[in-house]
């Protein structure tokens, strides 16, 4: 498996990998390709692919605050058909790695309940559910 920086090129199968989540609706904004190229613009977002035999599986959204020393994984999907092979694992550890880069020890991470397997990933990392943030939100 290669994990690198995702280009231009890539927005069309990150888009297709997004829509195989469990509910499009379930995600804050609309995943397009305005959205991709914007994050690819973010100087402070790094957009990470996952290939497998030149085939992109997965992909990942790291933002990073220096100001505020916080490092966030803001999206981390990964293709049905590869779910359940260490996609996912080797991005997470991307993110943990960038944090270890620019000297940042706190790491956030939204995760929806619905997420089983990003919880459980998140959990067997240590991680813990903050008590310092409600997520707030009106329909």
């Amino acid at each position: 498996m290669r994990i690198r920086k995702a280009t231009k090129r890539d927005i069309l199968k990150l888009i297709m990998i997004v829509k195989g989540v469990k509910s499009i609706e379930d995600y804050p904004g609309e995943y397009n390709k305005l959205l991709f190229e914007g994050i690819l613009k973010d100087k402070d977002t790094i957009l990470l692919v996952a290939e497998i035999d030149k085939e992109i599986v997965g992909f990942e959204e790291i933002k990073i605050d220096r100001k505020a020393k916080r490092i966030y994984g803001e999206s981390l999907a990964v293709s049905k058909k590869f779910r359940g092979k260490g996609v996912g694992k080797q991005l997470f550890s991307k993110l943990e790695g960038y944090a270890k880069k620019y000297n940042i020890k706190r790491i956030s991470l939204l995760v929806r309940e619905w997420n089983i397997p990003m919880n459980k990933l998140a959990k067997s990392n240590n991680y813990k559910i903050s008590d310092k943030f409600n997520f707030w939100e009106k329909k």
